[in-house]
């Protein structure tokens, strides 16, 4: 799935929470079992298995629709927020299966984010056989009252089947220190995780014989259209607008008069040295004023 005009939708933790754990919610509840995964700046992939293609389309569409009524809430926004149409192709060896597996994983590897699939917690590889990869053990007798409480939530909201909306996440992160920030997330991606382990396993022979493979393959898509660039330039100007003074529903710059969108785009420039292409996906500008931005600059 992708942004409409290629724009970025997943600029906070909050956002690739929603996704996910929405993701998580609906995959049990239609019964789609997922061997790789990756959420980036503005687009996902994930890779399916004997899923009919009607069935795909369906689980689709409540996907981009139930995100995008949240989002655009949260974000005082209106309109579309994917494009309507997704790429769908169809593996029927296990050759190409592996090969779409690794290229799914390493998204973020591809697009200079991540050394490795594993290091990128949406692709779930990290949390195998670990419930802490990106934070420390949780230690729940030592643990403050507001963090138990926390937990506590994200257990019931898992058990009654319910995603974490904007303002559960709130509830969540609500007092926690830093380090609980970390520990809760691991908690959260760990609890919602839907990555179908046994069949990654019985894919490539075990776990550490899957991880070694994607990491030594890219993998390949040649029938879907996909972008290819350097995405740590997004992580560049989240920092720098955050810098600037923007956060939470700021980061729907479409609420910004197109004048003071193309400041920003001028001030962006300058500063990441990211493309106008890139900087239009991230400010939620349109194709043509990258074009006139192209004739300006020469």
């Amino acid at each position: 799935m992708k942004g409409i005009n290629g724009w970025g939708i997943f600029y906070r933790l909050q956002d690739s929470i929603l996704y996910y754990t929405m993701y998580s919610v609906l995959a049990r509840q239609m019964s789609i079992p997922v061997i790789s995964f990756s959420i980036m700046f503005n687009h996902t992939h994930a890779l399916t298995v004997d899923v009919p293609r009607k069935l795909t389309g369906t689980f689709q569409r409540r996907l981009a629709i139930t995100f995008a009524l949240h989002y655009n809430r949260e974000y005082n926004r209106k309109g579309k927020l994917f494009m309507d149409s997704f790429g769908c192709s169809e593996k029927t060896n296990t050759k190409s299966v592996m090969g779409c597996t690794a290229y799914v994983a390493n998204n973020s590897v591809a697009g200079h984010v991540n050394a490795r699939a594993v290091d990128d917690r949406w692709t779930m590889l990290a949390y195998y056989n670990n419930a802490h990869p990106f934070s420390t053990a949780i230690v729940k007798k030592k643990c403050r009252p507001v963090m138990l409480k926390a937990m506590a939530l994200v257990d019931a909201c898992f058990a009654n089947n319910a995603f974490l909306n904007y303002a559960l996440q709130k509830r969540i992160y609500s007092g926690l220190f830093p380090e609980e920030k970390k520990q809760i997330t691991d908690y959260i991606v760990y609890k919602y995780r839907f990555l179908d382990y046994n069949m990654l396993i019985d894919l490539y022979g075990s776990y550490e014989k899957a991880l070694i493979a994607i990491d030594s393959n890219a993998g390949s898509e040649y029938e879907i259209k996909d972008e290819y660039g350097d995405h740590s330039c997004y992580r560049m100007m989240l920092k720098l607008m955050r810098r600037f003074g923007y956060d939470g529903a700021d980061f729907n710059f479409e609420n910004l008069d197109s004048g003071k969108r193309i400041q920003l785009a001028n001030k962006l420039l300058r500063l990441t040295g990211a493309s106008m292409d890139s900087i239009r996906k991230f400010l939620h500008l349109s194709v043509e004023t990258k074009a006139k931005q192209k004739v300006h600059k020469a």
